[in-house]
C-alpha cells in the first residue's frame, strides 16, 4: 500500500495493464479454439486463416479511426468502449451458426480491439508523470506478454469442462466485468485527443523517412 500512496499513478496502470490483456486475449483466443470449430462448424484451414486476416483487418481500421472518436470522446470512454466492443463479440461469436457470423463479429471484434491501442498510450502519458514513462509503458508491455503465455493454458483448462461456446462466453462476460469495474473506478473523465488532419498525413508521407 505504501508504494500506492507514494505513486498513485500504479493503481491505474495496472488496470489498464489488464484491459490491455484482455485485447490480446480476445484477438488470439479463437486461435487454439480452432480445431474443434473448425470441426463442428466444417470449414477449412483456410477459412480459420481468412478469419484471422479479416481480424487484423478490422484491427487496422480500429487503430485509424481512434483518434476520431478520443477527439469526440475522452481517451478513457474510448477505451471503454473498446473493451465492452470486443467483450460483446466474444458473445457473439459463441451464439454463431456459421462461418459468416463469425466473420461478420471477428472483424467487429477486430475494430473494438483496434480502438484501445491509440487512446490506451495516450491514456497512460496522460496518468503517469514523464520521469516514469518508462517504467509505465514496460508494465503495460507486460499485458500482451501474458497472454500469448497463459490463454493456450487457459482454453485446454477449460475445454475438459465446458464446450468452445462456454469458453467464449465466460471470457466475454469476464471482460464485461472488469471494464465495468474499471468505469467504476475511473469514471469518464479525462483529456481527449486531436483528430487527424489531412495535411498531418501530407507532412508524414512527405518525409524521406517514412520510405
Amino acid at each position: 500500500m505504501a508504494i500506492l500512496r507514494k505513486h498513485p499513478w500504479l493503481g491505474p496502470l495496472l488496470f489498464i495493464t489488464l484491459l490491455f490483456y484482455l485485447n490480446f486475449v480476445a484477438r488470439i483466443l479463437l486461435s487454439p479454439l480452432a480445431p474443434i470449430m473448425e470441426m463442428e462448424l466444417g470449414y477449412s484451414h483456410a477459412g480459420t486463416g481468412s478469419l484471422f486476416l479479416i481480424t487484423s483487418l478490422g484491427y487496422f481500421f480500429g487503430l485509424f479511426v481512434s483518434g476520431m472518436i478520443s477527439s469526440r470522446w475522452t481517451f478513457t470512454q474510448t477505451i471503454q468502449l473498446s473493451a465492452s466492443g470486443f467483450g460483446l463479440c466474444l458473445i457473439g461469436i459463441a451464439f454463431s451458426h456459421n462461418y459468416w457470423q463469425i466473420g461478420v463479429l471477428v472483424a467487429v471484434l477486430g475494430f473494438m480491439a483496434g480502438l484501445y491501442l491509440p487512446a490506451g498510450m495516450a491514456k497512460l502519458t496522460e496518468l503517469i508523470p514523464s520521469a516514469h514513462w518508462g517504467m509505465g509503458l514496460a508494465v503495460h508491455e507486460l499485458g500482451p506478454n501474458f497472454a500469448l503465455f497463459l490463454v493456450p493454458l487457459q482454453v485446454e483448462i477449460l475445454l475438459h469442462f465446458f464446450d468452445w461456446q462456454k469458453v467464449l462466453m465466460s471470457q466475454g462476460f469476464l471482460t464485461l466485468g472488469i471494464v465495468a469495474a474499471y468505469c467504476f473506478y475511473t469514471g469518464q473523465d479525462g483529456s481527449r485527443g486531436v483528430a487527424p488532419k489531412r495535411s498531418t498525413f501530407q507532412d508524414f508521407f512527405r518525409q524521406k523517412n517514412f520510405w
